[in-house]
This record gives structure tokens, sequence and C-alpha cells, in this order.
């Protein structure tokens, strides 16, 4: 599709920052592949002076009903915090070159099932798309879940306690012994639980 066909696919936005993905694409003069004026969509300009008056982010308001933050006091963190925190000097660590992998973990049997498999090329599609320059490694056989805590929901489906996952990830010899690891990404096509007070994981 061309920027007029997204752009009419989507319809008219509500929020201007949702519409502001459009506005490095939006046409302008001399753009067009003959050097002349490129074809435009009716409203570019106005659409285009109004995002430049919008910011793309904006501070959070007063939480409302249904929000994560009416609900759970959370300490918060702005960027400067958080590239301070991320500083050698005090205890960050970025990716280097004998550290600059992703390592994929594939928890439970349904990766050795047909939808796993397709799955999972897809997953490392993304993962290299999202994290640039990172070496993106897949566990090559998935960890069992059968040293995992498990409870029934109330439908009588089996779920995974989150901690002994984590724990997993952490000791795992075959998890452990990846050294190229910046990070580990535990995935999991089974349903979880963090704890008996919550119902499931988002």
């Amino acid at each position: 599709r061309t920027l007029c066909e997204c752009r009419r696919a989507v319809g008219d936005l509500e929020q201007p920052d949702l519409f502001a993905v459009f506005d490095d694409c939006l046409p302008t003069e001399g753009s067009g592949s003959d050097g002349g004026t490129a074809d435009t969509c009716d409203g570019d300009e106005a659409h285009g002076a109004e995002l430049r008056r919008v910011p793309l982010f904006r501070l959070l308001g007063k939480p409302k009903a249904g929000d994560w933050l009416q609900t759970h006091e959370e300490p918060g963190q702005s960027f400067p915090q958080y590239f301070k925190r991320m500083q050698p000097k005090s205890g960050g660590v970025l990716p280097r070159a004998a550290c600059d992998a992703l390592l994929v973990c594939p928890i439970g049997k349904s990766f050795s099932a047909e939808f796993g498999k397709r799955f999972m090329p897809h997953l490392i599609q993304y993962c290299s798309a999202f994290f640039p320059g990172m070496f993106i490694e897949v566990l090559e056989k998935p960890v069992s879940l059968k040293d995992v805590r498990s409870r029934e929901n109330d439908f009588g489906h089996k779920q995974f306690l989150i901690e002994d996952i984590f724990t997993i990830l952490n000791t795992h010899k075959d998890v452990v012994s990846k050294r190229r690891a910046y990070c580990r990404l535990g995935v999991t096509l089974e349903d979880i639980y963090p704890g008996d007070e919550w119902n499931y994981a988002f």
C-alpha cells in the first residue's frame, strides 16, 4: 500500500500523537520520482502543520479507572535516570564484543510441536529487527517445565509459576553455559502466573 492508502485505511485519529507515525513520510515538494511535486493525500499539509505543533509524547495524567497506576504504586523512572543508571561508572553493563547476544530460551513442550516450530522463526526475525546489532541465539533444546510449580485455574487449565521459570533461566546448565549472552529471554506458550494472588500474567 502507498502512504495515502495506509492513511485512508487508518482513518481519522482522535489523538494527534498517534498520527505522528506518518509525519516523517509525508510527501514534500520535489519528492516525486520525476523530481517534481509528489502526489499528496487530501489534508497532508494541514496534518503536517498540526503534527509539528503537537509533542510526540505527553506527561502521564492522573490515573483513570482501569489504569495500572490506579491500583499499583510505582516509583517511576525518567530517561535521564535510566541513562545515568546504565553508565559503567554507575554499575551499568552494556553489550560489548564478547557479550552481544540475546539468548532466546524456549520453555515447555509446545516448542517441540508443530505450532512452536512455526512460531520460532517469526520471533527470531522480530528480535533481529527490534534489537539491531545484537546476535540472536536460540537454545538448541526447549527447557522442561517438569520441576516448575504449577496449579490449575478455574477452567482446569494448567498454569506455571513464573518465579521457578526465572530460577531456571539463572541456573539451568544449558542456559548459563552460553557465555556470549548479554540477556536471556524466556519464551513459553504455556499459561503462567506470578503468584497465588494473581489469576494470570499479562
